[in-house]
């Protein structure tokens, strides 16, 4: 849990743990695409993914390494931004 409200681009991490199979059911990072609104406690993120989607589809996104944190630059296989998994957290 955190405890201010992330800005847009901001990544961090989400466990997704209460959902069930077939969803994720993991922790993995995520990226902020709201902006802050009033009092709203919600922001909604879309996961990001160490694993190239198989197949690639247009809602799959592979992100700019450089432009990531460094612990996330070390993931060779590169970052994919899951588009069609979006959530409000």
């Amino acid at each position: 849990m955190i405890n201010f409200h992330p800005g847009y681009g901001t990544i961090l991490y989400c466990c997704f743990d209460h959902q069930e199979e077939p969803e994720m059911i993991k922790t993995r990072p995520v990226i902020v695409v709201s902006r802050k609104n009033g009092n709203v406690k919600l922001c909604t993120v879309i996961p990001l993914s160490g694993t190239e989607p198989v197949p690639i589809e247009p809602w799959h996104h592979a992100l700019n390494l450089e432009k990531l944190p460094r612990q996330l630059q070390k993931n060779s296989n590169g970052w994919w931004a899951k588009c069609d998994c979006v959530a409000s957290v």
